[in-house]
C-alpha cells in the first residue's frame, strides 16, 4: 500500500527543488537513513529456522534479538513439524 502512494508521489519531489535546491536529495537520503536505523530493530534470522505456518508463529517469542520460534519442537524433519505447548 505505501509503495504505491509513493509512486504516485515521487514524481513530484523534483518539485521541491523550487523552495530548496537540494531539498529532494536530502528528503530521499533521509527516508533511506531512516529505514536503515529502522533495520537494526529487526530479529536476527541468520541460520535460525523460520515458522512456516501461522500456528507456528504462536511459539515464537515476542520480545527478543533473535527469532526463537522452535522452542515446543518434538522432532523436525524436512516433511513434517510437530510442535507441543512449551509452559
Amino acid at each position: 500500500m505505501l509503495s504505491r502512494a509513493g509512486s504516485s508521489i515521487s514524481p513530484y519531489l523534483l518539485q521541491l527543488a523550487v523552495f530548496y535546491e537540494f531539498l529532494p536529495w536530502m528528503l530521499v537520503g533521509s527516508l533511506s537513513l531512516v529505514s536503515v536505523v529502522l533495520c537494526f530493530f529487526l530479529p536476527e534470522t541468520f541460520r535460525e529456522p523460520l515458522p512456516d505456518t501461522i500456528d507456528q508463529m504462536q511459539f515464537c517469542e515476542k520480545p527478543s534479538k533473535t527469532l526463537n520460534c522452535y522452542k515446543g519442537v518434538k522432532s523436525v524433519s524436512s516433511s513434517q513439524v510437530q510442535l507441543t505447548k512449551h509452559t
